[in-house]
């Protein structure tokens, strides 16, 4: 019994490798961060009447957590387009408020002002 080859013409054979390299491509794209990499100058601040306070706040390196005065600021450059400020009155008069803030790109967002908690987004 004799053997033949069967020959694919070459034509196929070019279709072929450009149909997976197009896939490979595909695949590592999709594998890919999905996080935009435009970077925003953001700054927190935190003011008010508290004599301390716990800030939790977002960087790039993960959530943030201070407990300080009643006066903080800090200046990044971040890749999120919805950073948070988180500022909780530690003291123990109930008159005393905290007032957080946040500015991105240059443009200030409403500050949120509380007895006990303020949040910023």
């Amino acid at each position: 019994m004799q053997t033949r080859k069967l020959q694919i013409p070459s034509s196929l054979v070019i279709t072929n490798r450009f149909i997976f390299i197009l896939f490979i491509i595909f695949l590592v794209s999709a594998c890919g961060d999905t996080r935009t990499t435009q970077r925003h100058k953001v700054k927190y601040e935190v003011t008010g009447t508290a004599s301390e306070i716990e800030i939790n706040y977002a960087s790039d390196d993960g959530p943030k957590h201070v407990v300080m005065g009643n006066k903080w600021a800090q200046e990044l450059i971040l890749i999120t387009e919805d950073p948070y400020l988180s500022v909780k009155n530690l003291s123990q008069t109930p008159e005393s408020t905290v007032t957080c803030k946040i500015t991105i790109d240059g443009n200030p967002k409403s500050p949120v002002t509380a007895k006990t908690v303020a949040t910023c987004k």
